[in-house]
């Protein structure tokens, strides 16, 4: 398994089964501590570098032949996941074309375009280093700023006119991005939210929609993020709708065998696609959601790659309590209402 993930490490002490853990030097001591699973922990400076993880293997005396699977729940180790699969003649959920375009944000989109799915404009800028005032001023503003291959809004942020994407650009060249890919993408006016779910041999399993109290573009200060869950049974309708959008997104990337963590805008004239990956979702939102009334955690098992998840699923007791969680560290949250599915915002007070 590449990174280390609690909940995953006990999904596989109910199952009765052991993996060999490659986790980065930050996250070893912490692993060595909890992991029960674990048959043996291997520490890697950076577990996206197939050298360094063979290397790592190879080390332990471990024999390459005897690997069943190479599994993730990382976004940033999606790729080299399905790399190590396929040279090792595994059996991948992915193509490599399909790995990409859950990691590449522009390719994503163009992919999405074709398939007629309804996404923003998008604009790459290979090197954010070479933008230069005639290029910025032919992006339609407000545009948001991302890198290409990003994750949870880093490095990502709005911008209204030509003179702050080039004040973003040279804030991010200085830190050390200028040479990476970035997008400049359509700025869509509406509420988000993320809908999580594993597909098996193509078809829906699981499927749950979240709204979240902010949007996330919005919350990288001090606000609070997190979101709420919407009742499959209270909001079917709502629920047909975003599977009319986000099913036919999933087909169009190639995902047959799987988790998916998904963002959504609500519009004004209709759903639009935000972005996609093959990963369950972060920030805390799968623990968190454990422990509510309104759900419980249902392992989904399966021997294939990336087949041993924590997916969430409604409890059939409490369908009318709304779970929530943060997503981010944040102060206390007093929730005021419940949002309703076609809500742009909940009312909450930080204190």
């Amino acid at each position: 398994m590449l990174g280390w993930e609690p909940l995953v490490d006990e999904a596989f002490v109910a199952l009765g089964l052991e993996y060999v853990l490659v986790a980065k030097a930050d996250e070893w001591l912490d692993a060595n501590n909890r992991a029960k699973a674990a048959r043996l922990i291997l520490s890697v400076a950076d577990y996206t570098s197939v050298e360094q993880i063979v290397g790592a293997v190879c080390r332990a005396g471990l024999d390459l032949g005897n690997i069943k699977v190479v599994h993730t729940g990382d976004e940033f180790a999606v790729v080299t996941g399905v790399v190590l699969n396929q040279s090792l003649g595994l059996k991948s959920p992915l193509t490599m074309k399909s790995a990409t375009a859950f990691r590449d944000k522009f390719f994503q989109k163009r992919i999405l375009q074709a398939a007629d799915v309804p996404v923003a404009a998008s604009f790459l800028l290979e090197r954010l280093d070479l933008l230069d005032e005639e290029s910025a001023g032919t992006f339609p503003y407000p545009a948001v700023l991302k890198p290409a291959a990003g994750a949870a809004s880093q490095n990502t942020s709005k911008v209204d006119s030509a003179e702050e994407l080039l004040a973003a650009a040279r804030a991010l060249v200085d830190g050390g991005a200028g040479e990476m890919p970035f997008v400049v993408e359509e700025y869509i006016v509406g509420s988000e939210m993320h809908i999580d779910g594993v597909i098996r041999e193509g078809r829906e399993v699981l499927f749950g929609i979240s709204k979240y109290t902010t949007n996330p573009l919005h919350a990288l200060g001090d606000d609070i993020l997190g979101s709420v869950i919407l009742d499959p049974d209270e909001h079917a309708e709502y629920y047909t709708k975003v599977r009319a959008v986000a099913i036919p997104a999933l087909r169009a990337l190639g995902l047959t065998d799987g988790v998916f963590h998904m963002e959504m805008f609500d519009t004004e004239s209709g759903f639009v696609f935000g972005e996609c990956g093959a990963r369950p979702p972060a920030g805390g939102a799968c623990g968190r959601c454990a422990g509510s009334s309104a759900s419980t955690f249902h392992r989904s098992t399966s021997r294939r790659p990336w087949g041993c998840l924590l997916v969430l699923r409604w409890s059939p007791r409490a369908r009318s309590a709304a779970a929530h969680w943060r997503h981010r560290p944040a102060s206390c949250a007093l929730f005021r209402r419940r949002p309703r599915s076609c809500s742009s915002r909940m009312s909450c007070t930080s204190s």
